[in-house]
């Protein structure tokens, strides 16, 4: 419950930052300001790496993950998805990162170490149920 709060407020804080950062750019020209550029640049990088390094683990990783016979049920912060395992190209887990990523046709899922206790089990049966999956094609 308490990371879920902590990321909705991550979500909040990062969405009122994005339009905070184009509202006032829009204001500056509508009051006629001088605009540094060159500072708005650095400041649209340093906004952008913390949308990639925050927003998007917020938004794409995995709450709580169900298991079954002919499915995978994946709960995210903002909706449930139930895949096919036909749906599921690629599992990956990068070196030195606490993380699985798991890839579909449509969307790109990630499992953080510190969400689940049995993280191993968990990467090997989904790694083992796509590599059936290949095997069989």
């Amino acid at each position: 419950m308490i990371k879920t709060i902590l990321r909705i407020a991550g979500l909040l804080i990062l969405v009122f930052l994005n339009v905070s950062l184009i509202g006032s750019a829009i204001v500056r020209l509508q009051v006629h300001e001088r605009i540094n550029w060159q500072l708005e640049a650095w400041t649209f990088l340093a906004v952008s790496f913390f949308d990639a390094s925050i927003l998007l683990p917020i938004i794409f990783e995995v709450k709580k993950i169900s298991i079954w016979a002919d499915r995978l049920v994946l709960n995210t912060l903002f909706w449930q998805s139930a895949l096919k395992w036909d749906d599921i190209r690629e599992v990956k887990k990068p070196l030195f990162l606490a993380i699985v990523v798991l890839k579909t046709n449509r969307w790109l899922y990630i499992f953080n170490r510190q969400d689940y206790p049995d993280f191993n089990e968990l990467v090997q049966i989904l790694k083992d149920r796509v590599g059936v999956k290949k095997g069989e094609a």
